[in-house]
C-alpha cells in the first residue's frame, strides 16, 4: 500500500528573498502538480520542486513510480472531496482530499507542502486518518 511522506526539505538561503506566494496562488498550484501527478507528469512537477526534494522524490523515475504506485494502489480518483490551504509547522500545504476506486476504506489525502516561495519542499500521500495535525 502507497503512503508517502517526505520530509520537509529545509528552504535555501536564496529562496527566503522571493516574494510570497499567496493561498490562492499555492492552491491553484497545489490542483495543478496532483493532476500531473496522476498524469505521470513529471517533469511539470521536478519545475516546482527544491532541489533537496527533486533527489528526496527520486527525480522523474521517482515521481513516475509514485504515479504507477498511486494507479495500482488506490486507483483512478473518483472524487475530490476537498481542496484546501493550511499550515503545518509554519510552511503553506495544499490539502486534496479525495476519494479513490480501489482505495474505499476512507478518504486519501494528497499534500503538497510549500517554502514561502511558493517551491515544493514536501510531499505527503495517506489516508484522511493518518494525516499529522495542522498548525
Amino acid at each position: 500500500m502507497l503512503f508517502l511522506t517526505l520530509a520537509t526539505a529545509a528552504p535555501l538561503a536564496a529562496q527566503s528573498t522571493a516574494p510570497a506566494a499567496n493561498d490562492a496562488v499555492l492552491l491553484k498550484r497545489g490542483h495543478d502538480l496532483t493532476e500531473w501527478l496522476f498524469a505521470g507528469q513529471a517533469d511539470s512537477i521536478l519545475a516546482y520542486m527544491a532541489e533537496d526534494t527533486r533527489q528526496q522524490v527520486g527525480g522523474k523515475d521517482g515521481l513516475l513510480k509514485t504515479t504507477r504506485d498511486i494507479a495500482f494502489d488506490v486507483g483512478a480518483e473518483a472524487e475530490i472531496v476537498e481542496e484546501k490551504m493550511t499550515r503545518r509547522k509554519g510552511h503553506p500545504q495544499y490539502w486534496r482530499k479525495g476519494k479513490y476506486a480501489t482505495f474505499v476504506r476512507e478518504p486519501m489525502v494528497f499534500r503538497w507542502v510549500f517554502d514561502d516561495a511558493g517551491q515544493v519542499i514536501g510531499l505527503g500521500i495517506t489516508p484522511m486518518s493518518q494525516t499529522p495535525p495542522v498548525d
